[in-house]
């Protein structure tokens, strides 16, 4: 017995010193109050320079009262990094005239591939006397070398938006394999009428400037119901295009939401956006909808080669309220692992991509949810991930932990470093600072890859083929269900009108075939859709085109 207390006690050791002697490394503080409504003010530039260290910039709001209101002055400050931390900004400017609610996002890319990272800024410009008048835009500064003040390229919203055009503007990283990125621009306003909610705008990226004209626009649907509020844009499938992720809500005839949607668009080279190729679903239940809002789709960050899914957890042991799903794609929504979060509860607020420890991996980094403050936890990823953080960041000071995430290698010793910033809504008066941490290629973890058993019943929802496609005048769909559950699906043209339903039935896990003759129906494309409703409430909906050729 005394053995085995000596034993426990030497590997609660060994486990504290996993998760707290590391990380440890201070870079230092920078005084400068991070804006507040901007969803990122902290950003990482890449090198700026060409001196082997990671720049950075910082987004301040400052306050001025001219005649009575304030002016939402907003300035750039941007930092050299090096091994030792420069706290005076190498150039600044501001924008020079107001602007509401903050910059709305901002954006970094090398938009004229003169090998430094630029920034798009997206704001509402607001005339100072009546009528007020917004103009919502986005500013295009070139950095490197050239970085100045003026804007390289100013792109207006165009005719009939709202104020809040840009709002959810988002990089897109080819979607239709022509080596050209592109630009998606959300107003949650216009148009609104009888038959749209909302209208997403896509822009073209080529020779250095965000072509002005949106070469295609989508709109939520009002009819049904649905109304789109942001997208997300990650390759999901692996096949070097970018997709798509839209989400939103259903609402009811009193405009409040009563379920929601996440819908996968996969990257073609017709930019076909019309049917998602996958879509999630929730029941009419509020615990179900926060469900699916929680759904954040990062890099793979435990070495399966997919991309994974991180989402809230609601079950034993009650102290873990975080997940991380199969992912992958088709999407299974599976739970791989739960995540000790002591209680605590993760926010969408996750990096994109980090790399804490330098060893190629990519980390899960995590905002989490406080009131006022906010704590900072790490997870390092690996095959064997473990459920407990390496690294958390406990918030010391009231509204500190508002900002956290990936600020790049600013002291270039080959492991990203994370920023953790502190800003209060009182602009004028509340504290405000950005901290940065080092991460510390001295943290390994176990990188072996894990082995999968054979011939399993399967873990996740998939429409997997139509074979033969194109067909004349037969084919057979197959998929697979991991549970038992109603599948319906049916034969849809491309105006979304059934032409045969081929399943409404309740199924039994397992590979499902069936077969479809369209030798009534004329020659086009048509829609397979097949949705199915997992143990967790969520109604799961596939689709996929197939083409009858007579």
């Amino acid at each position: 017995m005394k053995k085995i207390i000596i034993i426990s006690f030497l590997l609660q050791i060994v486990f504290s010193v996993y998760c707290y002697s590391q990380f440890n490394g201070y870079y230092g503080k920078i005084n400068k109050k991070p804006a507040y409504a901007c969803p990122n003010p902290i950003v990482s530039l890449g090198d700026q320079n060409n001196d082997g260290y990671d720049d950075f910039m910082i987004c301040e709001w400052q306050g001025q009262l001219w005649g009575g209101q304030y002016d939402t002055l907003y300035t750039f400050y941007f930092y050299k990094g090096g091994e030792v931390l420069d706290t005076v900004p190498y150039y600044k400017f501001s924008i020079p005239y107001a602007i509401t609610y903050g910059p709305k996002k901002i954006i970094v890319k090398d938009i004229n591939r003169d090998g430094y990272k630029d920034i798009i800024v997206a704001l509402t410009r607001i005339t100072q006397t009546p009528p007020f008048i917004y103009t919502a835009m986005l500013h295009v500064y070139y950095c490197g070398p050239v970085l100045d003040s003026i804007p390289d390229q100013i792109v207006n919203s165009p005719d009939g938006a709202s104020k809040e055009w840009g709002r959810g503007v988002t990089l897109i990283k080819d979607f239709d394999g022509t080596g050209i990125e592109e630009l998606a621009c959300y107003d949650p306003n216009t148009p609104f009428s009888s038959s749209q909610w909302g209208t997403m705008y896509f822009y073209k990226i080529e020779n250095g400037y965000i072509d002005t004209i949106p070469f295609k626009t989508t709109a939520g649907n009002s009819i049904e119901r649905d109304k789109s509020h942001s997208l997300h844009s990650i390759d999901i499938n692996n096949d070097g295009l970018a997709d798509i992720i839209i989400s939103g809500d259903k609402k009811n005839s009193g405009g409040y939401a009563e379920s929601a949607f996440k819908k996968i668009y996969l990257g073609n080279p017709d930019w076909d956006i019309t049917t998602p190729s996958q879509e999630f679903r929730t029941i009419w239940d509020q615990y179900q909808i926060e469900m699916l809002r929680s759904f954040v789709f990062i890099k793979d960050i435990n070495r399966d080669g997919k991309v994974d899914l991180i989402s809230d957890y609601v079950g034993d042991p009650y102290w873990h309220k975080g997940a991380i799903k199969n992912g992958g794609y088709p999407v299974d929504t599976t739970i791989w692992k739960t995540l000790n979060t002591s209680n605590g509860y993760l926010t969408t607020e996750i990096a994109e991509e980090i790399d804490a420890n330098g060893d190629g991996i990519n980390d899960l980094l995590v905002k989490m949810f406080g009131l006022g403050t906010h704590d900072t936890y790490l997870w390092l990823g690996t095959r064997n991930f473990q459920q407990f953080p390496t690294k958390k960041w406990r918030a010391q000071e009231q509204w500190e932990g508002r900002f956290s995430g990936n600020i790049g290698d600013v002291n270039g010793d080959g492991a990203d470093d994370i920023f953790i910033g502190q800003c209060h809504q009182d602009y004028l008066t509340g504290p405000g600072k950005v901290q940065i941490f080092l991460g510390d290629t001295s943290v390994h973890v176990d990188t072996t890859m894990g082995t999968e058993e054979e011939n399993k019943m399967p873990r996740d929802y998939q429409l997997l083929a139509a074979y033969p496609n194109p067909f004349n005048p037969e084919t057979v769909i197959s998929y697979q269900l991991p549970v038992n559950s109603k599948v319906i699906l049916g034969i849809y043209d491309i105006l979304g009108r059934e032409v045969s339903k081929l399943v409404d039935a309740e199924q039994e896990a397992g590979k499902h075939e069936v077969r479809f003759n369209g030798s009534g129906l004329a020659s086009g494309v048509y829609i397979v859709r097949c949705s199915y409703r997992q143990s967790d409430g969520l109604e799961v909906i596939n689709s996929l085109k197939i083409e009858l050729i007579k």
